[in-house]
């Protein structure tokens, strides 16, 4: 008998080379010596590519085999994902138009640089690049766990787990270096129209494999076999915290300076609001992947790691050409949130923690900014390898950090009493608050670390803005983000 990595694992590297081809030349044509040229495609993104680069680049190696693993290990509580997913951009929608304005007329491409002019101070851009690059590393790592176990299992073990990171990253920072957010719209689109195909075709052959008849059987199954797993308490998850979890990544969507660089990719503030509108219909690409995790509960019980579950599904029950566009399609999902963290690091590291306090021209900020993608592809590959975390733990971890970043944005968009001091004190300690919560003293009351962190942050901002109402920045920069009339 042929041994499955003959098929999974040739057409996995292909997949990696189509890539490849595809990020180099979506620079074709374009002269990218211009920073907004490479960093937002020259501010020039339509419907159909943002819809998904936003929606592939959050279907990411979570969904392909966090989910799954997630799902197989603790059930119901997963489902959390789906919820704060679609409640997060019903609050993406509301800020969307805003921020687009005001990324355009100050032109902006970092989160980071509009945080340091809003609030007239280069240490809270810092302070913010350095949120940026914890965010960015940690969710980077999920992808790194995710691109190991995809090639190390796509070829039966032939490619060691540190091997298939370096290959992906590697891969990904030259496409990203050559032709950077065009390059991440053009993979992405191909990702995200594959995924969807693959995850729809193999999740209901899987349960259809194992249970005879289908979802419905395997739900009732599940029911009466091992029902802690259809409830939060059962499955080891508090109702509080799985509220806040959703609440605290609700709110977090927001605050990815990713979503920022996407956002002023687009051509208008219009085409940005219907592209956010219509991403959460992909979140049914999410589904079918969940399911295949409880479908494991029962027929394949003390799988470790618990995010292989999926591969190891997939390979009893799909034909092996199947099985190998499902191996693809879980490796596009972590490439396509990949590629936007690393061009977001290195961006942010030149134009937020280096151009402030220099005097480099404007084209050589765009050559560094180029050349800092590789050390943190890098940077993320590396640790990826001591695989520190699951992939949903890592994401949580990440998302409660990165939260501490909504007042700010608040107080940039809607309120003009917001000064720096408060934004510095209130950022600085939920930060500080949310790490210890996670790693000393874990999620007090059963609450997640990064609630307790935003809800101290918030009160801060609001009471040392007020005390240091005398500190706001000039009328000028206050009035260019509340304007007598917001533009459509």
């Amino acid at each position: 008998m042929t041994p499955y990595w003959h098929v999974t694992l040739p057409m996995t590297l292909a997949y990696i080379v189509i890539a490849l081809v595809i990020g180099v030349f979506a620079a074709r044509g374009k002269v990218m010596a211009r920073i907004e040229t490479w960093a937002v495609a020259a501010r020039g993104l339509g419907v159909f590519v943002l819809f998904f680069l936003f929606g592939a680049g959050a279907i990411s190696a979570y969904t392909f085999l966090g989910a799954p693993g997630w799902g197989y290990s603790t059930g119901a509580n997963i489902f959390y994902v789906t919820a704060y997913l679609t409640l997060g951009y019903f609050t993406v929608f509301f800020f969307a138009g805003r921020l687009w304005r005001v990324g355009n007329k100050f032109h902006f491409v970092t989160q980071a640089s509009a945080f340091r002019h809003r609030y007239d101070s280069p240490t809270l851009g810092v302070i913010t690049a350095v949120i940026a690059w914890l965010a960015c590393i940690g969710y980077g790592i999920t992808q790194g766990m995710g691109v190991g176990y995809i090639l190390n299992f796509a070829s039966g073990g032939l490619i060691p787990f540190w091997g298939g990171v370096t290959i992906v990253y590697g891969v990904m920072a030259t496409y990203i270096a050559v032709s950077g957010l065009r390059a991440i719209g053009w993979t992405n689109t191909f990702q995200g129209i594959m995924m969807a195909i693959v995850a729809w075709i193999a999740g209901p052959m899987v349960v259809h494999h194992f249970y005879a008849g289908g979802f419905g059987t395997l739900f009732s199954r599940l029911a009466t076999e091992a029902p802690k797993f259809l409830t939060l308490a059962g499955s080891g998850w508090s109702t509080q915290f799985w509220v806040t979890c959703v609440v605290v990544c609700a709110l977090g969507i927001i605050c990815w300076p990713t979503f920022w660089i996407m956002f002023w990719g687009a051509k208008s503030a219009k085409v940005l609001r219907r592209s956010v509108a219509l991403v959460p219909l992909y979140w049914f690409v999410m589904l079918p992947m969940i399911i295949i995790g409880f479908a494991g509960i029962l027929v394949k019980p003390g799988v470790i790691p618990a995010d292989t579950i999926a591969m190891k599904m997939s390979l009893d029950a799909l034909p092996l050409g199947l099985t190998g566009l499902l191996f693809a399609a879980t490796l596009a999902a972590a490439m396509s949130s990949c590629e936007i963290l690393i061009l977001t690091a290195g961006l942010t590291t030149v134009v937020d923690c280096v151009s402030p306090f220099t005097h480099l021209k404007p084209e050589t900020i765009t050559k560094w900014s180029r050349l800092a993608v590789l050390p943190f592809a890098a940077i993320i590959g590396a640790i990826s390898v001591t695989k520190p975390a699951t992939l949903v733990g890592m994401l949580l971890m990440t998302y409660g950090w990165l939260v501490q970043l909504f007042p700010l944005i608040v107080g940039t968009l809607f309120w003009k009493g917001a000064t720096k001091y408060g934004a510095i004190a209130g950022t600085a300690t939920g930060l500080v608050i949310s790490i210890l919560f996670t790693k000393v003293w874990p999620n007090p009351l059963g609450i997640h670390a990064g609630m307790w962190g935003l809800v101290i942050n918030a009160i801060l901002f609001v009471v040392v803005s007020l005390l240091t109402k005398d500190k706001l920045p000039s009328k000028e920069i206050i009035d260019g983000y509340f304007p007598e009339k917001v533009e459509a």
